[in-house]
């Protein structure tokens, strides 16, 4: 009845690799709420990130990231002493539907997560980008107001989602979608 978030590696061969985590498989410490969807995974230094969204309500959903170590083992962020931190987009009125699409990290380490965001209602979107420092803090030198949180909409569209992001050689954050 606990939602963790966790991870396995498989070796070469498909096979599950018993060496990693527990059994094979590492999972956060402590519950997580609702955990869907993953946006991926990325390595920074010698920890693995694992992205996804949690849902704390019906129509509240958040980013999530979460900390393992190569070998398995959860990594505590400095921002919560946590293994995941979480961040929620919040733009409408009622409604907080935050899913993440993409993980990518930045050579300074800090985490860009990339997705979308609804607002009246779940065909009523926003591309959204929210970036994280190393200790799993949001950044506040980046987006909107300094939130660490960026939206971003054409006037043409009213659904939008990037599915994925990269962070180019000079540093830019480059993301593609729909």
């Amino acid at each position: 009845g606990v939602a963790r978030m966790g991870v396995t590696r498989l070796l070469p061969n498909g096979l599950i690799d018993d060496n990693f985590g527990t059994d094979g498989r590492a999972m956060t410490q402590t519950s997580q709420g609702e955990l869907f969807n993953t946006a991926g995974i990325a390595m920074r230094g010698n920890s693995l990130l694992v992205g996804g969204y949690k849902k704390t309500t019906a129509d509240n959903w958040d980013f999530v990231v979460c900390a393992f170590s190569t070998g398995g083992i959860p990594l505590l962020f400095n921002s919560t002493l946590t293994s995941c931190v979480s961040a929620s987009i919040e733009p409408g009125p009622s409604l907080s539907r935050d899913i993440p699409y993409g993980i990518a990290v930045q050579p300074d380490g800090k985490i860009v997560m990339a997705g979308t965001t609804a607002v009246a209602n779940v065909s009523d979107t926003y591309a959204a980008f929210m970036r994280f420092e190393t200790s799993g803090a949001l950044d506040h030198g980046f987006g909107l107001s300094n939130s660490g949180i960026q939206l971003m909409r054409t006037s043409n569209f009213i659904r939008h989602q990037i599915n994925a992001v990269a962070i180019a050689s000079n540093g830019k954050i480059v993301a593609v979608g729909k």
